[in-house]
């Protein structure tokens, strides 16, 4: 699930991920105060990707994502320690996530 809200931000900002720790899913919010192409991957505690959330154009504005705890072939990830990373143009940050069971 996608969502976006019209009042634009100021600034570049990735919030922290709602619900943490979460068990079955989560949501990522990031502010965008003009567009950009957005990268948003969870990583494991290595530092491989897990899953690449978007990757592509995003317009201005307040947006969120949800992950389901699942990795790219679809199955569900393991509990632990994840991270969130956002590349968007020179914008770059890292959230930790808990996945619990």
């Amino acid at each position: 699930g996608v969502g976006t809200s019209q009042d634009l931000p100021e600034f570049f900002d990735l919030k922290q991920n709602r619900p943490n720790p979460f068990e079955s899913g989560t949501v990522i919010s990031f502010d965008l105060p003009e567009p950009r192409d957005v990268c948003l991957v969870v990583l494991d505690i290595r530092g491989r990707i897990v899953k690449t959330l978007t990757d592509g154009a995003w317009p201005a504005g307040r947006h969120s994502v949800a992950w389901s705890g699942e990795a790219v072939d679809r199955e569900t990830v393991s509990p632990g320690v994840y991270f969130l990373r956002i590349e968007a143009g020179d914008f770059r940050a890292t959230r930790k996530m808990l996945l619990v069971q």
